[in-house]
């Protein structure tokens, strides 16, 4: 081979270098900014799960204290339950002791009535 030539194709593989150097510097281009999409997608997903975190800690808290409020209210509902069996209680006792009262009331009346017209008849003669 003469120089020529060989000078031909060292030209070409030189063309062929600089070719591929292009090739790889445009796809080292390609990858850095999909990597950078990839982080900023990365970054943003992280952002959204820290938030989400977030709310959940805060929604356990609400269950929680919710939890504690119900609690509290079955407690009290409890309490006025039995206070209100006990005013039913008191009730109808009192209502017994008013028909006792009653009873003894119109027996005495009864008596004094009968006392009134055994006087009379004792007047009368």
């Amino acid at each position: 081979m003469d120089i020529e030539a060989l000078e031909e194709e060292y030209d070409m593989g030189e063309q062929k270098v600089a070719k591929l150097e292009a090739e790889l510097s445009e796809c080292k281009q390609r990858c850095n900014d999909e990597s950078s999409k990839l982080n900023a997608e990365v970054s943003s997903h992280m952002e959204a799960k820290a938030i989400i975190e977030s709310e959940c800690v805060d929604l356990k808290e609400t269950t929680r204290g919710l939890s504690r409020k119900i609690g509290a209210s079955e407690a009290l509902l409890k309490e006025r339950d039995s206070e209100i069996q006990q005013l039913k209680l008191n009730v109808v006792n009192e209502r017994s002791a008013r028909a006792t009262d009653s009873a003894l009331f119109k027996e005495e009346k009864d008596l004094i009535e009968k006392s009134i017209a055994t006087l009379k008849e004792e007047f009368a003669a």
